[in-house]
């Protein structure tokens, strides 16, 4: 871990193919990358700072370039999905997933990065590094319920 990253990873007893299906999935439904009660918090906050209203996720799954809550795909293909936040903050904010196959399944690593702008991101990054480290905790259980079944 580096103070612009928070991580966790976790093996799973599903194929990679059948864990990508469910991270990128798309269309009605509870979706991880909206539903997950941290980011669900961060959402209300952004809309209660004039950020933009969130997006429903296209139907299909994920591809590079879709708009999905108040993330914008970056990179959806070859087990790894990376998005980038669209919330009032004074940096950049990604998560990035990454699937690779495991004897007997997956291996599922989760992150979350926050690169400052200007001296206000860099306060904001030290202030919110303990907030990270909880949400990336949350949001990695949420996820890996989401991708097992």
């Amino acid at each position: 871990m580096d103070v612009f990253t928070s991580a966790r990873a976790s093996s799973l007893d599903v194929s990679p193919d059948l864990a990508w299906g469910r991270l990128v999935a798309g269309g009605p439904g509870a979706h991880w990358y909206l539903d997950a009660l941290p980011l669900m918090f961060r959402a209300t906050l952004d809309r209660l700072l004039g950020g933009e209203p969130l997006v429903r996720p296209p139907d299909g799954v994920l591809t590079t370039g879709d708009r999905a809550g108040f993330w914008t795909v970056e990179h959806a293909e070859d087990g790894c999905l990376l998005m980038v936040a669209r919330v009032k903050a004074p940096g950049s904010v990604r998560i990035g997933c990454e699937l690779t196959p495991e004897k007997g399944g997956t291996r599922f690593r989760q992150e979350v990065s926050f690169h400052p702008g200007g001296p206000l991101g860099v306060g904001y990054l030290l202030a919110d590094l303990p907030a990270r480290e909880v949400l990336i905790q949350l949001l990695h259980s949420r996820t890996r319920r989401e991708l097992i079944g």
